[in-house]
């Protein structure tokens, strides 16, 4: 934000373009006519849009998978992790975390399928999941 004030000016017809935009701005390389009357007070307000940006994102299969569940309105999703399948474990649970903090609606439960994983813990997992389902409703 700037703000220039001129004074001792004459009357008359000024031009003003802008030459520099404040940083993450467009420029308005527009011209502008203003009129300076004796007496009067004249005043140009000048409004930069910022600069459009654009963020790429780039998700596995997996991520893939449930963000497009998200976005088609289905934000209930259990994720079920195989025996040994280090890569599913290390990407579902990885990015569980970031799709929640992006997409607060998402309600998302991993579920380890091995043999070290109490059947117990997982049907109590998907339980809790669905309840929660059931109060954003």
């Amino acid at each position: 934000n700037g703000e220039i004030l001129l004074t001792g000016l004459i009357e008359g017809i000024y031009t003003v373009q802008e030459i520099t935009a404040p940083t993450g701005y467009l420029l308005d390389d527009t011209l502008h006519h203003v009129t300076v009357v004796a007496g009067e007070n004249s005043a140009l307000v000048l409004e930069n849009d910022r600069k459009p940006s654009l963020t790429i994102k780039k998700y596995d299969s997996l991520t893939g998978e449930m963000m497009e569940l998200i976005h088609s309105g289905a934000p209930n999703i259990v994720c079920t992790q195989p025996f040994a399948c280090l890569p599913n474990h290390v990407v579902g649970k990885g990015v569980i975390k970031e799709i929640r903090r992006t997409h607060p609606e998402a309600n998302i439960v991993a579920i380890d399928y091995d043999p070290g994983a109490s059947e117990v813990n997982q049907i109590n997992r998907i339980k809790l999941m669905l309840s929660t389902a059931m109060k954003n409703l």
